[in-house]
């Protein structure tokens, strides 16, 4: 309102409500935070290497013993699936339980949750809205989790089925 003292503030975008509070970062858990990432990091980069290594010595078997492929790559299949599945469910637990904390608090982030960096809090109905969307989203990552092994699953079978 032009005029109108006290009344300069911006105008806020829709749907946004004035931040009444920020939780402030924990250096500590970004501290941890780096170090688990150089750890998954340096323990990614063997994991490369090693397969690389590996895969070299399942080409020279394969060409050896053509008739063993489906079998092998049945195997390789499942080693990779429980490599990917099994992160997957857990972090999609782990998102999940963050969603419900913060349904039930009301607050994001809920009550005790560190931060890495600092966190304007919302609370109230946004914060519960924020919350059900990280259980759909934590739903979504564990259907995908399973789906796609078992279609990927189903695809070998068909294709050990159509090999003469």
């Amino acid at each position: 309102m032009v005029g109108v003292e006290g009344s300069c503030s911006a105008p806020r975008p829709y749907g946004t409500t004035p931040v009444a509070q920020i939780q402030r970062a924990d250096p500590t858990t970004r501290r941890r935070l780096l170090a688990v990432f150089l750890v998954v990091l340096v323990v990614g980069g063997a994991v490369v290497w090693w397969l690389d290594r590996w895969f070299g010595d399942f080409t020279e078997e394969v060409a050896a013993d053509p008739d063993q492929l489906v079998e092998k790559v049945e195997f390789l299949l499942g080693v990779f699936v429980l490599a990917f599945t099994v992160p997957l469910l857990l972090g999609a637990a782990l998102i999940w339980r963050f969603g419900t904390r913060v349904v039930a608090a009301q607050r994001f982030p809920p009550p005790g949750t560190k931060v890495v960096r600092d966190t304007p809090v919302v609370s109230g109905a946004a914060a519960r809205r924020r919350g059900e969307v990280l259980r759909v989203c934590a739903a979504a990552v564990a259907v995908g989790a399973i789906a796609v092994p078992l279609m990927l699953f189903q695809l070998i079978r068909s294709l050990g089925a159509a090999a003469p």
